[in-house]
Parts: C-alpha cells; structure tokens; sequence
C-alpha cells in the first residue's frame, strides 16, 4: 500500500509513486555521468598518447599467449585471464592502427611534395635531399610498424577464436564428465578417511587467521572496525522506516493494480537487500582496508560471502515477488497462500542448499581434498532435487477446498516441467555427472533471479 502520496489528491498512487522515483535531479546526475565518462575518456586518450605502444612488447605477449593456450590444464578462469589480456592487446593494437593510418598517409603526402618532379636526382649536400632521406625513412618506419599492427591485430583475433574454443571445449569437457555417483560407497569410505584431516587443516588455518588479526590490528583500527560494525546496524533501523512510510502491502487491500503490486514488490526487495549488501560490502571492504585477509583463508571468506549474497538475493525477491503470508491481494503471481509459501521455502532451500556447498569448497581445496568436493556436490543436488520434488508433491495435492476449482490445473504444464527438471538433476547425480547437476541447479537459481528482476522492470517501465 502507498502511504502518505496517493491519498491527499484524485491522482492515482502508483503515478505518484513514480513521480517520487523520477527526480528531475536525475537529469543533473546523468549529466554529471557522462562529464565522468568524457573525462575518463580523455585520459586514456592522453596516457595512449604519452606511452605509445611497444610492437616488441605486444609481439611478445601474444607469443605468451600462444605458449599458454598449448597448456592442456588450463582452468576457464585461467581462460578468461587469458583472454583479457588478449582483448587488452587487441584494442591497444586497434587504437595503433587508428594512430598509424593518418600518420603514414601524411608522411606520403610529404614524400611526394619532397621527390623531384622532373626525375632528377638531387645533390646529396642539398637541403630537400637530406629532408627527402629522413622523410623516406620515417615513412619506413610507420609502413613497417602499420603492417607489424595489422598482422599482429589479425593473429590477436586468432588467439580470442582459439580462446572461446578452448573454453567452450573445455565446459563440455567439465560439465558432462562423469565422477563418483553419490551411491558409490567408495566415495563416502574416502570422504570418512578424509574429513578429520580437513576438519584439523581448517581449524589451524581459522586459528592462526584469527591470532594474526588480533596482533596485527591496533587500538585504532579496533575502534574504527568497531565503528563500522555499529555503522551497519544504524542503518538497518532507518531503512525499515523508509520502507514502512514510502510503500505497504496492506494485506486489507481490495484489488491494487498490477503497477502497484509491483512498485511494491519491488521496493520490499530493495529494501531487503539493500541494508544486508551494504553490510556485506563494507565488512569486506574492512578487511581489505585493516589488511586482515590472508591468502590462506580468502577462499573461505569469499565463500562465506558469495553465500550470504545469495540468501540475501533469494529472500528479497521472494518476498517481494511471493509475497508469502497474508498478502494474496499483493501477490503478482496468481496463487493461494499455501503455494507462495510453498515456493518461498524451496528458494529459500535450494539457496541454502548452493551456500553450504559453496562453503565446503575451499575447505576441501584447503586439504586438497577431491573427494569431499564431489561429495559436496552430489550431495547438494541430490538434497535440491528431493526438495522440488517435495514441494512439486505438495503443490499437486492442494487443500480439499480447491481441489474443484477451475483453477486447479492452472499450474499442471509448470508442475510437469518442474517433476522432468528435479528427476534429470537426481538421475546426474546418482549416475555420476555431478558437474552436470551442479550446472543445472547453478542456472536455474540464476535465470530465476534475472527472469524476477526483468518481470518487475517490464511491469514498472
């Protein structure tokens, strides 16, 4: 429910809404942006043309490009290392060319303004020879460097064909190989043998991170981070009075427009999000900035992190799109209580479900433990695909009193494609194609995020 806007005038609320979140000092800002931009622009320009590109130097990175592609154990991130690199060159090159071009063809203007029309050859003591001698050989040179750029360009755009192939071989490769299925016992003989050591490899690293961050930090530091600390959870406080006073989901409501379900919907997202994230963000950027990280646990943090975010992304968008509880009239989805809710603790499942493996990873990498990787997996698709079918299930038996509704088979094609999405990702992981499932469950916590954010954004624009 709008509070405090569409109520005082005839006007409609959500067009009040949007009037709010349409500043005209939008108009400034944007200005501001592209003033930015021009800026940065010009500074490239300028440092491009202080430190012309070395050829010697590009011929040389894209010969270490060309090494490093015969390397058959490459990761994708490896990969993608790779093919930054390749693209930085390639546009350094780009930008090369661009500078040789109008150079070299005004050096050929010079040299033909230089040569003698009649044919004769001028004395070598003569001033227009000398300038001649020099024009042609600065003429040379830009030919010679126009054309080292050119070739080197081409065999850049090679090297970045030869990337997108590699990875795309090397996804297949990974995705559809096939490793120890999750009812293999002698995966779970190794992983029993494995976990103690593990366990005691990542609790010396968790114990001496910790030692180095109490000796390293100063009394100082000890009260800024603990000013941050306080910082986010000031924030959260204001924050939900924004969010009670701007935008209600009244759940007395009789029939809000579809406009108004999702300026709502998406304002609970964002608000639920928000606070967390900034929180999040901060807390890195405080490890960072006091120098606490250390590269033994950074997997761990980073883990820890990417977990968090995607709980916190998850719940947002349920409920700002589910709208679980007593919220039906506010619903954007057409479905009863029970299903929102329904649905609302699968996300929330599967995300907790990809955060604890997510978690488990650099654990095992830590012990350079494979076998608890794999298990890890397989036991997070195995738990995601028995939470759909669970839900599915519950879904397809709904309360006596609707069982005779007209709408009761509304959802059938969508159950029927759930029950096929929650029995490939089983059958992967007791058939052993872990990396298969994980793909699958990876993607479609993905394409749901995004489809939600594309859906409200088509809805208020």
């Amino acid at each position: 429910m709008v509070g405090c806007i569409g109520e005082r005038t005839a006007e409609s609320p959500s067009m009040a809404i949007l009037s709010e979140m349409k500043p005209r000092s939008a108009l400034r800002l944007l200005s501001w942006v592209l003033l930015a931009l021009a800026m940065m622009t010009l500074g490239r320009a300028s440092a491009q043309d202080a430190h012309p590109l070395d050829l010697d130097q590009t011929r040389a990175a894209l010969s270490a490009t060309e090494a490093a592609l015969r390397d058959k154990n490459l990761t994708d991130a490896d990969l993608q290392h790779v093919r930054a690199e390749n693209d930085a060159l390639g546009l350094a090159l780009q930008a090369a060319i661009a500078d040789l071009r109008p150079r070299l063809a005004a050096s050929a203007k010079r040299l033909a303004e230089l040569t003698p029309k009649s044919g004769e050859t001028l004395p070598a003591a003569d001033v227009a020879a000398k300038e001649l001698a020099s024009e042609k050989q600065r003429h040379d040179t830009l030919d010679a460097n126009l054309r080292a750029a050119r070739a080197m360009l081409l065999e850049s755009d090679d090297l970045a064909t030869r990337i997108s192939a590699a990875r795309r071989q090397l996804f297949a490769r990974e995705t559809f190989a096939r490793s120890s299925s999750v009812l293999n016992p002698q995966l779970w003989l190794d992983v029993w043998r494995e976990v103690p050591i593990d366990a005691a490899v990542m609790r010396s690293l968790i114990g001496n991170w910790l030692g180095g961050v109490a000796d390293r930090l100063t009394l100082a530091q000890k009260i800024a981070l603990a000013a941050v600390a306080a910082l986010v959870a000031l924030i959260a406080a204001p924050l939900a009075w924004i969010a009670r006073r701007v935008v209600r989901r009244d759940p007395k409501a009789s029939t809000p427009s579809q406009l108004r379900r999702a300026l709502a919907a998406a304002w609970t997202a964002l608000v639920l999000a928000v606070a967390p994230l900034i929180g999040l963000g901060l807390l890195a950027n405080a490890l960072d900035t006091f120098d606490l990280s250390d590269p033994s646990v950074q997997g761990l943090i980073d883990a820890a992190l990417d977990a968090a975010r995607v709980l916190i992304v998850v719940n947002a968008l349920g409920r700002g799109m589910l709208a679980p509880g007593r919220l039906e009239p506010w619903r954007l989805i057409a479905m009863s209580d029970r299903s929102a809710t329904i649905f609302y603790r699968l996300a929330m499942t599967i995300a907790a479900i990809w955060a604890a493996e997510r978690l488990i990873e650099p654990a095992a990498d830590a012990a350079a433990s494979l076998n608890i990787a794999v298990a890890a997996r397989a036991v997070g698709a195995t738990l995601a695909s028995l939470a759909m079918a669970h839900a599915l299930r519950r879904l397809g038996s709904p309360p006596a009193l609707a069982v005779g509704s007209p709408q009761g088979d509304a959802w059938a094609p969508a159950r029927t494609l759930g029950w096929t999405f929650a029995f490939v990702i089983l059958a992967a992981a007791l058939a052993g194609y872990i990396a298969f499932a994980t793909f699958l469950i990876n993607q479609a916590i993905y394409l749901t995020v995004l489809g939600s954010g594309l859906y409200l954004a088509d809805i208020i624009a």
